[in-house]
């Protein structure tokens, strides 16, 4: 009560001096009075959070240091049922100058992941909603961050591999570039993908003699989850694939053959069951991904020749049951995908757009969430046809013009050409004529003097 008489009092002198700077105390004071306040609160949450009772709302934090504070030492279930009650005291808009409740809560939130990245799992619904609700804040506190990133990266792909920390905070910034989808995205996007490429085919190098296929199949599962979200392919998956299955086939001929020719070479591939079911399913999950795209089969390729060499290997019967039934699977899915690309339509009508990450509320005119319009088409859907349909008849206009186009100027240049050469050979006739012509008269003035000596002759 003191507190809010001394803000009443404060914003009464800001009105009666009329000045600018008593006014902006004013505000300070009330921003400073509303700070301590919440602190008071989230004070008393925090003693009852001590009993687990959930049953009321627990207010945002002022600063970090209580926020992490209040969680340290807990797992994630009981940190989102925490950031669940923080998020219902929620729904205060933030400015360019400073973020908002939401915001505040995910630059908070954020931070705790970046310190705990077991935690990820349970607190990504909370991510995405608070992302949503406040996309400026989540890409602004994203591109800050993800400078320190990739330098840890760049410097992990130099010295080995790069800690899992840095994996799971690179999946979250590219899920928050692609929440936001701002043109101050890209610039930062695109090396953080290509580092990570580079990442992965570091990790294809380094597993004929380290035998660890993790941290290649993190940024596998990283970049095939974009693929899903940007709609495009990359090529560096699928090589890596192709490079782990080969790995596994050669352990697989070397775990069939006797005993005595086994060497230490099975130990250092070390590629256990579980993670090569952990691959033939990254590998399913790529092919649904993709499935539809341009180009799909042709950069499958690989995969599909490395996974016969493992189907061969596997019919000694050295893996477990379950290596062969993920091998079976994969092979019929890949067989799909061919014949897919057998008959697939032009590649115009052919590329998968961008698929949006749905939304936590249902959307009931969806057709995937209401029954009632499953089998009704979408109108987007037809129009999109059509305009590629018109798209390609002006294209084909446009060919034939240029055909005819083309066609004429070869005519006419074989008219030109048929004329000039008449007109080569008319010059070359004329100069032969005219060397004939002064050859008879030279032959006629020789035999008028012929004629002229016979007569003088004649005359003596």
């Amino acid at each position: 009560a003191e507190e809010e008489e001394e803000e009443e009092e404060g914003e009464k002198e800001g009105e009666g001096g009329g000045g600018n700077g008593a006014a902006r105390m004013g505000a300070n004071g009330a921003r400073v009075a509303a700070q301590s306040r919440q602190s008071a609160l989230f004070t008393m949450a925090q003693k009852e959070l001590a009993d687990d009772d959930f049953s009321f709302v627990v207010p945002v934090p002022s600063t970090y240091a209580d926020f992490a504070d209040a969680l340290d030492g807990k797992d994630g279930p009981y940190v989102a049922t925490v950031v669940a009650r923080m998020r219902v005291t929620g729904g205060e808009r933030g400015s360019r100058s400073a973020p908002g409740t939401s915001g505040l809560l995910l630059q908070y939130l954020l931070r705790w992941i970046a310190a705990h990245p077991t935690t990820l799992g349970p607190l990504w619904v909370h991510v995405h909603a608070l992302a949503l609700d406040d996309t400026r804040a989540a890409a602004t506190f994203a591109r800050s961050r993800v400078g320190d990133l990739l330098e840890r990266l760049a410097s992990g792909v130099e010295d080995g591999t790069p800690t899992p920390h840095d994996l799971v905070e690179a999946s979250l910034y590219l899920r928050l570039f692609e929440l936001s989808d701002s043109r101050k995205n890209h610039p930062v996007v695109t090396p953080l993908l290509l580092l990570l490429c580079r990442v992965l085919e570091e990790e294809e190098r380094s597993l004929e003699w380290r035998g660890d296929c993790r941290v290649g199949g993190r940024v596998a599962a990283l970049l095939t989850a974009w693929s899903a979200e940007t709609g495009r392919l990359v090529p560096q998956v699928t090589s890596w694939f192709a490079t782990v299955l080969r790995a596994v086939a050669r352990q697989t001929d070397l775990m069939a053959s006797p005993p005595t020719t086994q060497s230490v070479l099975v130990e250092r591939e070390g590629c256990t069951s579980s993670l090569v079911v952990l691959t033939l399913r990254q590998i399913r999950q790529f092919i649904s991904t993709t499935a539809g795209m341009a180009g799909a089969w042709e950069a499958l390729e690989s995969t599909a020749t490395a996974l016969a060499a493992l189907g061969s290997a596997c019919a000694d019967g050295a893996v477990d049951e379950d290596v062969q039934a993920e091998v079976d699977a994969t092979t019929d899915a890949l067989d799909g995908v061919r014949r897919d690309a057998r008959w697939r339509r032009p590649l115009a009508l052919h590329v998968k757009a961008p698929t949006p990450i749905r939304s936590l509320e249902p959307d009931f005119d969806d057709s995937a969430v209401n029954p009632e319009r499953r089998n009704e088409r979408r109108v987007d859907d037809v129009e999109e046809v059509r305009r590629l349909k018109r798209a390609r008849k002006r294209a084909a206009s446009t060919t034939a013009k240029e055909i005819r186009k083309d066609n004429f100027a070869l005519a006419t240049a074989r008219l030109r050409e048929k004329a000039a050469q008449q007109r080569r050979f008319e010059k070359s006739e004329k100069a032969f004529m005219g060397v004939l012509q002064s050859q008879q008269g030279e032959a006629k003035k020789l035999d008028k003097m012929r004629d002229r000596i016979k007569s003088m002759k004649k005359r003596k």
